[in-house]
């Protein structure tokens, strides 16, 4: 078998030959752990027709963590990570938020359907697979921590606020099936989040830390 060594997809290639070099791309395990980690929290994938692609947006300010993921999948991208403005009229205010999209490819289309479901308005919602425990690895937990947790004076809390309370146990029984976690679920107003307790606290860093990125270090307790 050839094996395609440039990613032409950011060349002038024929979109045979683009179709053939999306064709032999794989996922690695870490590709596979930043997407769990990522659907879990903020990120999320665009489906076009039957295929999917992964998109990855942070505010302006976390550009460095936006380029550590591109680098991660670069074979995957025909662009460079982009900018976005939105405005805010009340205030005049501005913020920025850098981006980048993955070819479509229907090597993510396993994650579109564990992940995702019709809601009574035929929208696509996301949701939390039934088996995420196989799949929620220390690496995957890491990214989701990153990218949707936080310390707080005794332990750890993972803003899980957009799922409902049937999900949140779902996720409590991975955490603690995997990793043998203490993890409780409090009420944020409507809504519910998990709370990793101070008697899991160390353990819980000792899993995630060593794939934690320096610009989040201030999350730890260490």
């Amino acid at each position: 078998m050839q094996i395609i060594k440039c990613n032409v997809l950011k060349t002038k290639a024929s979109v045979i030959e683009k179709n053939i070099y999306k064709d032999h791309l794989k996922l690695s395990q870490e590709q596979k752990d930043i997407i769990i980690g990522n659907l879990l929290g903020d990120g999320y994938l665009e489906k076009h027709g039957t295929s999917h692609r992964f998109y990855f947006c942070q505010s302006g300010e976390k550009m460095f963590y936006v380029e550590y993921i591109y680098n991660i999948f670069e074979p995957w991208c025909s662009s460079i990570p982009s900018f976005s403005f939105s405005r805010y009229k009340e205030y005049n205010t501005y913020t920025k938020a850098a981006f980048f999209r993955t070819a479509t490819n229907r090597s993510f289309n396993f994650f579109g359907e564990q992940f995702y479901c019709l809601d009574e308005k035929s929208n696509r919602k996301k949701r939390i697979p039934k088996k995420i425990s196989r799949w929620l690895s220390a690496r995957a937990l890491a990214f989701w921590f990153m990218d949707d947790g936080a310390k707080n004076e005794n332990g750890y809390i993972l803003n899980t606020q957009n799922f409902c309370l049937k999900e949140q146990e779902i996720l409590c029984d991975a955490l603690g099936r995997n990793f043998k976690f203490e993890v409780n679920i409090h009420r944020d107003r409507q809504n519910y989040r998990l709370y990793i307790t101070s008697k899991s606290r160390d353990l819980f860093t000792r899993k995630i830390e060593p794939y934690i990125l320096e610009g989040f270090r201030y999350k730890l307790h260490i």
